[in-house]
């Protein structure tokens, strides 16, 4: 009867990390960077059928961001219209299709802030600070700095 809990025990272990090992990590990707005239923009190149939901621009306070306590200075939300999966969004202009919550508030370049960016099927979260931007570069948590050009190419590699 002990002999069969272990075997029960070690099947079920071997279960759970099967499971585990399975959990994809996001696909796609996305990245902040610099317009011309020095604007955050937002870079997006998600795989095929993901599309935006949302972006939260912050600085956290604490260790979670959008849970009350941050200061926030853009966040849309997709109520309709078109899909968004790649491109760039200025921050400050708002999507055909989104609603802004708030108003927006230009943050300090010196500023550390968190952009949290829901898809459909995907979440992703990136540190950045605005002063260490540069316009025609993208810095994505998954490619770090890279050309506009290749953001895209790079993100959807594992698509």
């Amino acid at each position: 009867m002990v002999e069969v809990r272990i075997l029960l025990r070690r099947t079920a272990v071997v279960v759970l990390l099967s499971l585990v090992a399975c959990i994809p990590d996001p696909r796609g990707d996305v990245g902040v960077g610099l317009s011309g005239d020095g604007s955050i923009t937002v870079a997006l190149a998600l795989c095929t059928g993901d599309s935006l939901t949302s972006v939260l621009i912050a600085r956290v306070v604490g260790d979670v961001i959008g849970d009350g306590d941050d200061e926030f200075f853009w966040q849309i939300s997709r109520t309709g219209g078109i899909a968004l999966s790649s491109g760039t969004l200025t921050i400050g202009n708002i999507p055909t299709g989104f609603e802004q919550q708030g108003e927006y508030v230009r943050p300090s370049d010196r500023m550390e802030l968190a952009i949290l960016v829901t898809t459909r099927d995907e979440e992703f979260v990136m540190d950045f600070m605005p002063a260490a931007l540069d316009a025609g570069v993208i810095l994505s948590e998954a490619n770090g700095s890279v050309d506009v050009e290749e953001f895209g190419d790079l993100a959807r590699q594992d698509c």
